[in-house]
């Protein structure tokens, strides 16, 4: 465990705007928005409110900003895996499950890393609402059409069989962050969604849904 002297150190490193964001992320994804208050996430980030609202706005600005955070993240991690590939590869059976596998394996990397954005996007999903729809359409959506894309490319091209790509994009992620969100079902001796051994067993698991949506290579 560290000493209070090094989590000092830490969080002097932290940017305030860094730390009220990663607060904000947990508390909105373990409560929802109408249920988090700006004072409750600068008593968490152990800042005033004042300091709160000069670094993000109002709490409505707060929470849009927690997932254009999220969402530079993961644009950047797709733009690391898509970025270099081809038609050749979309076109191919055995490479285009090589590209949608390593995707899998980029974002339950990410989720395990990071597991309060699984409860924050999944928050998200049950509430209603224009802010809640906006957020989805700035930052969820132009995500989730890249990989669509590619999954039509692939139809095109007779690399995969036919298949909704977006309910199967949809379907992949919902597997994925309801895991990280609620865990495994039945009583393990280990409860903690980050367990290296449950982590690499949900991979596999979704490596075999891929496989199961592509049909055979």
């Amino acid at each position: 465990m560290s000493s209070p002297a090094l989590r000092s150190v830490a969080l002097s490193e932290e940017s305030s705007r860094e730390r009220i964001l990663r607060v904000a992320t947990q508390l909105f994804g373990e409560r929802g928005f109408d249920a988090v208050t700006t004072r409750t996430i600068a008593a968490a980030a152990g800042l005033n409110v004042a300091t709160v609202a000069h670094h993000t706005g109002s709490k409505a600005d707060l929470y849009e900003a927690v997932f254009a955070r999220l969402h530079q993240h993961e644009a950047e991690m797709l733009d690391a895996r898509l970025g270099g590939v081809t038609s050749a590869d979309v076109a191919d059976a055995a490479g285009v499950r090589r590209v949608l596998r390593d995707l899998v394996d980029a974002y339950v990397d990410v989720l395990a890393a990071e597991p309060a954005i699984a409860g924050l996007w999944s928050r998200r999903w049950l509430e209603r609402g224009a802010r809640a729809d906006a957020v989805e359409e700035r930052f969820a959506r132009p995500l989730f059409d890249r990989v669509e894309a590619i999954l039509t490319q692939a139809q095109e091209a007779g690399s995969v069989a036919p298949l909704d790509a977006h309910l199967a994009v949809k379907s992949i992620v919902w597997i994925t962050y309801g895991y990280f969100t609620g865990g495994l079902v039945e009583a393990h001796a280990s409860r903690e969604v980050t367990d290296a051994a449950q982590v690499e067993r949900l991979r596999a698991f979704v490596h075999r849904v891929v496989d199961g949506l592509l049909g055979p290579a």
